[in-house]
Protein backbone atom coordinates (compact mmCIF):
# COMPACT_ATOMS: atom_id res chain seq x y z
CA UNK A 1 0.00 0.00 0.00
CA UNK A 2 1.27 3.57 -0.61
CA UNK A 3 0.68 5.95 2.45
CA UNK A 4 -2.62 7.30 0.72
CA UNK A 5 -4.07 3.93 0.79
CA UNK A 6 -3.17 3.14 3.73
CA UNK A 7 -4.68 6.48 5.25
CA UNK A 8 -7.47 5.25 2.94
CA UNK A 9 -7.75 2.19 4.87
CA UNK A 10 -7.34 3.35 8.59
CA UNK A 11 -10.10 5.82 7.50
CA UNK A 12 -12.58 3.01 6.41
CA UNK A 13 -11.58 0.78 9.35
CA UNK A 14 -12.80 3.75 12.05
CA UNK A 15 -16.35 4.32 9.81
CA UNK A 16 -16.93 0.99 10.30
CA UNK A 17 -16.50 1.36 14.01
CA UNK A 18 -17.25 4.58 14.80
CA UNK A 19 -18.25 6.80 12.49
CA UNK A 20 -18.65 9.86 14.79
CA UNK A 21 -14.93 10.08 14.26
CA UNK A 22 -13.82 9.73 10.68
CA UNK A 23 -14.56 13.65 9.70
CA UNK A 24 -12.64 15.14 12.69
CA UNK A 25 -9.36 13.11 11.97
CA UNK A 26 -6.17 15.12 10.06
CA UNK A 27 -4.70 14.02 8.47
CA UNK A 28 -1.28 14.38 10.40
CA UNK A 29 -3.11 13.23 13.56
CA UNK A 30 -3.42 9.59 11.25
CA UNK A 31 0.29 10.16 10.19
CA UNK A 32 0.98 9.89 14.22
CA UNK A 33 -0.70 6.77 14.64
CA UNK A 34 0.14 4.79 11.58
CA UNK A 35 3.98 5.60 12.85
CA UNK A 36 3.17 4.71 16.05
CA UNK A 37 1.67 1.22 14.78
CA UNK A 38 4.74 0.25 12.75
CA UNK A 39 6.80 1.29 15.59
CA UNK A 40 4.93 -1.11 17.42
CA UNK A 41 4.63 -3.92 14.92
CA UNK A 42 8.46 -3.83 14.44
CA UNK A 43 8.69 -3.96 18.22
CA UNK A 44 6.34 -7.11 18.85
CA UNK A 45 8.22 -8.91 15.91
CA UNK A 46 11.24 -8.68 16.93
CA UNK A 47 10.56 -9.52 20.70
CA UNK A 48 7.88 -12.10 20.42
CA UNK A 49 5.69 -10.50 22.20
CA UNK A 50 2.46 -10.65 19.96
CA UNK A 51 -0.01 -13.54 20.00
CA UNK A 52 1.67 -16.07 17.85
CA UNK A 53 4.38 -15.47 20.51
CA UNK A 54 7.20 -15.84 17.85
CA UNK A 55 10.11 -13.52 17.79
CA UNK A 56 12.45 -12.69 14.47
CA UNK A 57 13.71 -15.58 12.23
CA UNK A 58 11.65 -18.03 14.27
CA UNK A 59 9.53 -18.45 11.82
CA UNK A 60 10.00 -17.42 8.06
CA UNK A 61 6.52 -15.11 8.43
CA UNK A 62 8.70 -13.40 11.42
CA UNK A 63 11.64 -13.39 9.16
CA UNK A 64 10.01 -11.98 6.09
CA UNK A 65 8.01 -9.25 8.56
CA UNK A 66 11.42 -7.50 9.40
CA UNK A 67 13.45 -8.18 6.32
CA UNK A 68 13.26 -4.81 4.53
CA UNK A 69 14.51 -3.33 7.69
CA UNK A 70 18.12 -5.56 7.84
CA UNK A 71 21.14 -3.74 7.52
CA UNK A 72 25.05 -4.05 8.18
CA UNK A 73 27.85 -1.75 8.91
CA UNK A 74 31.34 -2.11 9.50
CA UNK A 75 32.26 -0.14 12.55
CA UNK A 76 35.91 1.47 13.79
CA UNK A 77 37.53 2.07 16.81
CA UNK A 78 37.28 5.64 18.89
CA UNK A 79 40.45 6.62 20.09
CA UNK A 80 40.91 5.38 24.07
CA UNK A 81 39.45 7.48 26.60
CA UNK A 82 38.88 7.45 30.57
CA UNK A 83 35.36 5.76 30.32
CA UNK A 84 36.99 2.66 28.69
CA UNK A 85 37.04 -0.23 30.69
CA UNK A 86 40.79 -1.72 30.76
CA UNK A 87 41.60 -2.63 27.08
CA UNK A 88 38.44 -1.88 25.70
CA UNK A 89 37.43 -0.03 22.42
CA UNK A 90 34.25 2.19 21.47
CA UNK A 91 32.67 1.89 18.73
CA UNK A 92 29.87 4.19 17.50
CA UNK A 93 26.22 2.96 16.62
CA UNK A 94 25.06 3.87 13.75
CA UNK A 95 22.36 6.90 13.83
CA UNK A 96 22.28 8.08 10.72
CA UNK A 97 18.40 9.10 9.43
CA UNK A 98 17.98 6.01 7.46
CA UNK A 99 20.08 3.87 9.26
CA UNK A 100 19.39 4.45 12.51
CA UNK A 101 20.49 1.33 14.50
CA UNK A 102 17.53 -0.25 16.76
CA UNK A 103 18.18 -4.26 16.85
CA UNK A 104 21.24 -6.39 16.67
CA UNK A 105 20.71 -9.53 15.23
CA UNK A 106 24.58 -10.62 14.27
CA UNK A 107 28.11 -9.28 15.38
CA UNK A 108 31.17 -10.04 14.90
CA UNK A 109 34.68 -8.70 15.36
CA UNK A 110 38.11 -8.15 13.33
CA UNK A 111 41.13 -8.61 16.12
CA UNK A 112 44.26 -8.17 15.65
CA UNK A 113 46.40 -10.48 18.28
CA UNK A 114 49.83 -12.25 19.41
CA UNK A 115 50.21 -15.42 18.41
CA UNK A 116 52.82 -18.07 19.44
CA UNK A 117 55.13 -17.14 16.59
CA UNK A 118 55.18 -13.05 16.68
CA UNK A 119 58.46 -11.89 16.10
CA UNK A 120 59.83 -8.30 16.81
CA UNK A 121 59.86 -6.00 13.82
CA UNK A 122 62.92 -3.61 13.32
CA UNK A 123 62.17 -0.63 12.02
CA UNK A 124 62.51 -0.33 8.13
CA UNK A 125 60.97 -3.62 7.78
CA UNK A 126 57.32 -3.24 7.94
CA UNK A 127 54.82 -4.62 5.19
CA UNK A 128 52.26 -2.73 3.54
CA UNK A 129 49.23 -4.12 4.94
CA UNK A 130 50.44 -5.75 7.62
CA UNK A 131 49.38 -5.61 11.40
CA UNK A 132 51.67 -4.44 14.29
CA UNK A 133 51.02 -4.65 18.00
CA UNK A 134 52.82 -1.90 19.76
CA UNK A 135 55.15 -2.33 23.36
CA UNK A 136 55.63 0.45 24.92
CA UNK A 137 56.01 4.10 22.88
CA UNK A 138 56.71 4.11 19.19
CA UNK A 139 55.60 6.56 16.87
CA UNK A 140 54.87 5.56 12.85
CA UNK A 141 53.42 8.19 10.45
CA UNK A 142 53.13 11.09 12.48
CA UNK A 143 50.91 9.00 14.83
CA UNK A 144 52.71 8.09 18.93
CA UNK A 145 50.95 4.97 19.72
CA UNK A 146 51.36 3.82 23.31
CA UNK A 147 50.55 0.59 25.23
CA UNK A 148 50.47 0.46 28.42
CA UNK A 149 49.00 -1.81 31.30
CA UNK A 150 45.29 -1.01 30.24
CA UNK A 151 45.44 -0.61 26.75
CA UNK A 152 47.11 -1.90 23.72
CA UNK A 153 47.51 -0.06 20.95
CA UNK A 154 48.47 -1.25 17.16
CA UNK A 155 48.32 -0.03 13.38
CA UNK A 156 48.86 -1.04 10.09
CA UNK A 157 51.53 0.01 7.44
CA UNK A 158 50.92 1.61 4.57
CA UNK A 159 52.77 2.32 1.25
CA UNK A 160 55.79 4.41 1.34
CA UNK A 161 55.84 4.68 5.03
CA UNK A 162 58.27 1.41 6.74
CA UNK A 163 59.96 2.90 9.76
CA UNK A 164 58.87 4.40 12.95
CA UNK A 165 60.72 5.99 15.71
CA UNK A 166 60.70 5.85 19.76
CA UNK A 167 62.13 3.80 22.45
CA UNK A 168 59.12 0.75 22.59
CA UNK A 169 59.22 -2.37 20.03
CA UNK A 170 56.76 -3.85 17.31
CA UNK A 171 55.33 -7.10 16.91
CA UNK A 172 53.89 -8.37 13.68
CA UNK A 173 50.59 -9.48 14.45
CA UNK A 174 47.85 -11.98 12.92
CA UNK A 175 44.14 -11.15 12.42
CA UNK A 176 40.75 -12.81 12.32
CA UNK A 177 37.45 -12.11 12.23
CA UNK A 178 35.50 -14.04 15.55
CA UNK A 179 32.63 -13.77 16.97
CA UNK A 180 30.98 -11.56 19.95
CA UNK A 181 29.08 -12.33 22.95
CA UNK A 182 27.23 -9.79 25.11
CA UNK A 183 28.52 -9.34 28.75
CA UNK A 184 26.14 -7.53 30.88
CA UNK A 185 27.71 -4.53 34.04
CA UNK A 186 26.62 -7.15 36.59
CA UNK A 187 29.10 -9.68 35.21
CA UNK A 188 31.85 -7.71 34.14
CA UNK A 189 34.04 -8.15 37.25
CA UNK A 190 33.59 -11.99 37.23
CA UNK A 191 34.31 -12.45 33.53
CA UNK A 192 37.41 -10.52 33.32
CA UNK A 193 38.85 -13.11 36.13
CA UNK A 194 37.21 -15.93 34.56
CA UNK A 195 39.63 -17.74 32.03
CA UNK A 196 36.18 -19.35 30.18
CA UNK A 197 34.59 -15.69 30.38
CA UNK A 198 36.63 -13.47 29.46
CA UNK A 199 37.50 -11.90 26.27
CA UNK A 200 40.21 -13.66 24.20
CA UNK A 201 41.09 -13.61 20.67
CA UNK A 202 38.49 -16.16 19.40
CA UNK A 203 35.62 -14.73 21.24
CA UNK A 204 35.10 -10.91 22.18
CA UNK A 205 32.88 -10.09 25.01
CA UNK A 206 30.45 -6.99 24.47
CA UNK A 207 29.27 -4.30 27.10
CA UNK A 208 26.33 -1.74 26.33
CA UNK A 209 27.23 1.80 26.81
CA UNK A 210 24.88 4.66 26.15
CA UNK A 211 24.88 4.67 22.23
CA UNK A 212 27.89 2.59 21.88
CA UNK A 213 29.15 -0.56 21.67
CA UNK A 214 32.33 -1.26 23.91
CA UNK A 215 34.88 -4.39 22.71
CA UNK A 216 37.09 -5.91 25.56
CA UNK A 217 40.63 -6.99 24.28
CA UNK A 218 43.44 -8.12 26.69
CA UNK A 219 47.14 -8.24 26.89
CA UNK A 220 47.58 -10.30 23.78
CA UNK A 221 44.97 -8.69 21.11
CA UNK A 222 43.01 -5.52 20.17
CA UNK A 223 39.21 -5.18 18.44
CA UNK A 224 40.07 -3.22 15.03
CA UNK A 225 36.81 -3.32 13.62
CA UNK A 226 33.43 -4.43 14.45
CA UNK A 227 30.96 -6.09 11.94
CA UNK A 228 27.22 -4.92 13.22
CA UNK A 229 24.47 -6.64 11.44
CA UNK A 230 20.81 -5.02 12.60
CA UNK A 231 17.02 -3.88 12.68
CA UNK A 232 17.45 -0.07 11.98
CA UNK A 233 14.27 2.17 12.81
CA UNK A 234 11.94 2.51 10.10
CA UNK A 235 11.14 5.51 8.43
CA UNK A 236 8.50 7.95 9.44
CA UNK A 237 5.69 7.73 6.96
CA UNK A 238 3.68 10.77 6.52
CA UNK A 239 0.99 11.98 3.90
CA UNK A 240 2.46 15.41 2.81
CA UNK A 241 5.51 15.16 1.69
CA UNK A 242 4.67 11.55 0.76
CA UNK A 243 6.65 8.98 2.44
CA UNK A 244 5.27 5.12 2.30
CA UNK A 245 6.09 2.15 4.45
CA UNK A 246 9.22 0.78 3.98
CA UNK A 247 8.18 -2.47 5.57
CA UNK A 248 6.98 -5.37 3.40
CA UNK A 249 3.83 -4.90 1.71
CA UNK A 250 2.35 -7.70 3.42
CA UNK A 251 2.50 -5.89 6.89
CA UNK A 252 0.83 -2.60 5.90
CA UNK A 253 -2.97 -4.04 6.54
CA UNK A 254 -1.24 -5.51 10.12
CA UNK A 255 0.13 -1.78 10.48
CA UNK A 256 -3.21 -0.22 9.75
CA UNK A 257 -5.24 -2.51 12.15
CA UNK A 258 -2.49 -1.33 14.91
CA UNK A 259 -3.24 2.08 14.44
CA UNK A 260 -6.81 1.75 14.36
CA UNK A 261 -6.38 0.43 17.80
CA UNK A 262 -4.34 2.82 19.38
CA UNK A 263 -6.70 5.58 17.77
CA UNK A 264 -9.51 4.09 19.70
CA UNK A 265 -7.63 3.29 22.78
CA UNK A 266 -6.55 7.04 22.82
CA UNK A 267 -10.30 8.85 22.30
CA UNK A 268 -11.35 5.65 24.51
CA UNK A 269 -14.18 4.82 21.84
CA UNK A 270 -16.62 1.85 23.50
CA UNK A 271 -15.35 0.30 19.97
CA UNK A 272 -11.96 -0.65 21.30
CA UNK A 273 -12.65 -4.10 22.71
CA UNK A 274 -14.19 -5.18 19.75
CA UNK A 275 -11.65 -4.04 17.27
CA UNK A 276 -8.99 -5.48 19.48
CA UNK A 277 -11.14 -8.41 19.36
CA UNK A 278 -10.37 -8.77 16.08
CA UNK A 279 -6.57 -7.75 16.01
CA UNK A 280 -6.02 -10.42 17.80
CA UNK A 281 -7.28 -12.55 15.10
CA UNK A 282 -4.95 -11.53 12.51
CA UNK A 283 -2.35 -13.39 11.10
Amino acid sequence: MTITEMHISLKLLVDKLDASLTPNIDAEVIDVFLNKAQDRFVKQRMSGLNVHRTSFEENQKRTDDLRALITDTVLTPEDVSARNKPFGRFFTLPSTSGLEYWFTINEEAEVVYQDCNAVEVESGDLEVGISYLVDGTITYNGTEYTSSSTTLSYFTAVSGVLTFTGTGSVLKASSKRVEVKPLSHDNYNKAVKDPFNKSYHNQVRRLAYQDQAELLGDETFAPSAYYLRYIKKPAAMSLDPASNCELSDHTHDEIVDIAVSLLLEDIESGRYQTNLNELIKQE
